[in-house]
């Protein structure tokens, strides 16, 4: 098993972030992340990771930056594992504000919806649209997901332990006046929070390819198991 750290993507000049988060540091530039309210780092995927707290209502990381992503091609992934399965409302795993040029969101959200259990990809262009891939499925609070959106600036992918659960067409960009924004554990504006533990996070400003999706997923410790649906 190895991080992203070990692997040929961590030299693609796209790669515009790389969170390892055994801290608050960046390992691929200096887009170091603010600990707002004592994010721990605890025993994770690799080493230690980002933990939430099992009960978290306050606690995330943070920068006011896009990663120099306004709006066009895109990439997140990270590996989630719960520590307290959602009942009501909705968990925050991750979310980007593009600029008040663009007013794009890109999140990745964990939610209770009418006793489904999902999670939400989204590309939201503030004030006009939500485009947004849901996928049912129940977390638990013992397995590792990879999870991972892709943009290509027609289409946004959706990625669960590298299996595309969903792909929508999403141009053009919001109204409004936010800005530049990144938040790990929470959303931005509603707030709402994680709790769980958030491991080996990057970004990149392209889409990264099906395969390579595969490749960090399976060099990162996946399996032909996972691939069928089971957590790691």
């Amino acid at each position: 098993m190895a991080e992203l750290n070990s692997l040929s993507l961590l030299s693609d000049a796209n790669l515009q972030a790389y969170y390892r988060l055994e801290d608050i540091n960046d390992s691929k530039d200096s887009h170091t992340l603010t600990n707002n309210n004592t994010v721990a780092f605890n025993a994770a995927k690799y080493n230690n990771g980002a933990d939430f707290g099992a009960s978290n209502t306050n606690k995330s990381l943070y920068r006011a930056t896009n990663f120099t992503i306004d709006g066009g091609a895109n990439t997140f992934s990270c590996w989630v594992k719960l520590t307290t399965e959602i009942g009501s409302g909705k968990y925050s795993i991750f979310d980007h504000r593009s600029s008040a040029t663009t007013n794009i969101i890109t999140s990745i959200d964990y939610e209770y919806n009418a006793g489904t259990r999902r999670l939400t990809f989204h590309r939201v262009k503030l004030s006009v649209v939500d485009n947004a891939i849901n996928y049912t499925i129940t977390l638990g609070t013992t397995a590792y997901y990879h999870l991972a959106i892709t943009y290509n600036a027609t289409d946004i992918i959706a990625y669960v332990n590298a299996v595309n659960v969903g792909t929508i067409g999403s141009t053009g960009n919001g109204t409004g006046a936010q800005s530049a924004q990144f938040s790990l554990g929470s959303t931005i504006d509603p707030v709402q929070f994680l709790s769980g533990i958030i491991d080996d996070t990057a970004i990149f400003d392209r889409a990264l390819t099906a395969a390579e999706i595969l490749t960090v997923f399976i060099d990162q410790g996946g399996s032909k198991r996972a691939l069928l649906g089971v957590g790691l």
